[in-house]
């Protein structure tokens, strides 16, 4: 019974699962303000190309990412199951285009390991680490690291 009584007591973290081509990954559920239908972007000049430009939500101008891109997995395509995850963080507000949302996830913290430190085609800034889920494997983006652009919207 003891055991039992660790395991409900561990700590576990949400996730919002979606997919970037054939390949899982994970966003932090606190920092998810909303996900919506693809829209009109409206395109900016002289912005790294994963940024797809701004739309305006609700009176708040959103710049949005192309998610793929940003993790240079290639050029995302708007699909009827693309969604746009609009993510906060302290002040910031993004949208990151993926290619469709799969569902929300508790994964307990002794189940989320640091990124492989061997694998050069993942950037460290980008990735938290991976999470099992499953008997597969998510990808945990780092949010900080994916909203650090170099991109400054002002309004």
């Amino acid at each position: 019974m003891t055991g039992n009584i660790e395991q409900n007591d561990e700590k576990r973290l949400e996730w919002l699962t979606f997919s970037l081509g054939s390949e899982d990954y994970a966003l932090d559920i606190s920092a998810v303000a909303e996900i919506i239908k693809p829209r009109e972007i409206t395109e900016i000049p002289r912005v790294p190309d994963f940024v797809l430009g701004i739309i305006s939500l609700r009176g708040v101008i959103v710049p949005i990412f192309d998610l793929k891109r940003r993790l240079q997995l290639g050029a995302g395509e708007q699909t009827p199951t693309s969604r746009i995850i609009v993510c906060q963080k302290d002040e910031a507000t993004a949208g990151f285009l993926v290619d469709g949302i799969n569902q929300v996830v508790r994964i307990a913290e002794r189940n989320v390991e640091p990124p492989p430190s061997l694998l050069p085609d993942i950037d460290v800034d980008l990735v938290n680490g991976v999470g099992r889920h499953q008997g597969s494997f998510l990808i945990l983006l780092n949010l900080d690291g994916i909203f650090n652009a170099g991109v400054t919207i002002r309004q």
